[in-house]
């Protein structure tokens, strides 16, 4: 009989394979944080299988977690190309963050397109509606929106879930700084910026501002720790998996108690919790790594459109399921299917082609 856990028996890499079952499970929790809030389970009657509605509800919003894990995977793997190169430097960094913002918008970019001309044409909702604010700005602002930094300087959005998009923009631009931050003062920098949004937030408050780059920071900076020092594969040869199981087991169940009692700036210093569980167990259980790593093959695409299905235009539709689980594997379901028609039309069009000759054309420059 295969032993579930057998010694040895996972790679010490955390590998893009890992990167992917672990987007699998934050995409889940993102569709469970939005699609379970309170206000749509009693608008619908969406039927649950937990009763406790106070623990219903710190499960629903503990859900968020998913975007301080995808700031320690993006983190992670940006630490990963960094640390390859033989050296970083500021001069040899602007075409680095070139062709990661090249990635990012064009994958924002496209969709955007797709969503304007469905809004007008199958929806028949007015563009000039949103942007328009009488100060003839409106051309200004469908361009912020389309490189999704809409939430970065307060402008009207298509999609009011594309705010992450700006994090991501921010984290790219600098990523090259916090590496060589990283780089020289190696551990001792992680107390200061876990400390940060607990300091930041008070002032946030009082000024009325939000600044979800300084919550986030410490997630990146983790996942910057991460692949530059090795952890993973160190956490794995270190101990009886069965006793570093119990011990992420509480971790993961201390992490939930911080979310819900004190608060999600210091349970965001937690945000490894997902990708180690994963490297340790999940990757592991055949069928559920292969379900959830297809899942995170479209995490970026699910991310984009699914407000557009559950929240903007097809409410009714996704609520008709009635059922809790239904409701959120029906959605990520059908978020699959537009995902891999949006992939169909990036290839036959020649998006792909035309953005692939960009990134190329960008690398080689001197």
């Amino acid at each position: 009989m295969t032993k579930l856990f057998a010694e040895n028996a996972a790679p010490l890499q955390f590998s893009k394979e890992h990167t992917l079952i672990t987007k699998g499970i934050l995409i889940i929790l993102m569709i469970v944080h939005h699609t379970l809030d309170t206000q749509f389970r009693n608008q619908y009657q969406v039927q649950t299988f937990i009763s406790n509605e106070t623990l219903l509800i710190h499960i629903v919003s503990f859900g968020s977690m998913c975007i301080s894990g995808f700031a320690f995977l993006s983190a992670y793997g940006m630490t990963q190309s960094l640390k390859s190169r033989k050296s970083v430097q500021w001069n040899s960094c602007f075409k680095w963050i070139g062709v990661r913002l090249i990635k990012l918008e064009s994958s924002i970019f496209f969709i955007y397109i797709l969503a304007l001309l469905y809004k007008r044409l199958i929806m028949h909702e007015s563009i000039s509606a949103l942007y328009d604010n009488g100060a003839g700005t409106k051309f200004i602002y469908l361009i912020i929106d389309a490189f999704g930094m809409a939430a970065y300087f307060n402008t009207p959005q298509i999609n009011i879930t594309w705010w992450y998009m700006y994090f991501a923009v921010l984290l790219i631009i600098t990523m090259p700084f916090l590496y060589m931050l990283y780089d020289k003062f190696r551990c001792l920098l992680l107390p200061v910026i876990c400390l940060l949004p607990m300091a930041v937030s008070p002032l946030q408050t009082r000024a009325g501002i939000q600044s979800n780059y300084a919550m986030l920071l410490p997630s990146a900076v983790l996942g910057i720790a991460f692949a530059y020092e090795g952890w993973f594969g160190k956490i794995q040869q270190a101990g009886h998996k069965i006793i570093k199981l119990a011990c992420m087991l509480f971790a993961v169940k201390l992490t939930f108690d911080i979310w819900s009692y004190v608060g999600r700036e210091p349970a965001y210093t937690l945000a490894f919790m997902i990708p180690l569980i994963v490297f340790e167990l999940i990757a592991q259980i055949p069928i559920l790594s292969t379900v959830l790593k297809q899942i995170g093959k479209h995490a970026t695409n699910i991310f984009l459109i699914h407000t557009f299905i559950y929240y903007y235009w097809y409410t009714d539709f996704i609520y008709s399921f009635r059922y809790s689980l239904c409701i959120v594997f029906g959605l990520i379901a059908v978020c699959m299917a537009v995902s891999v028609i949006i992939e169909l039309l990036k290839k036959i069009s020649g998006y792909d082609y035309l953005i692939s000759k960009i990134v190329c054309k960008l690398e080689t420059l001197s």
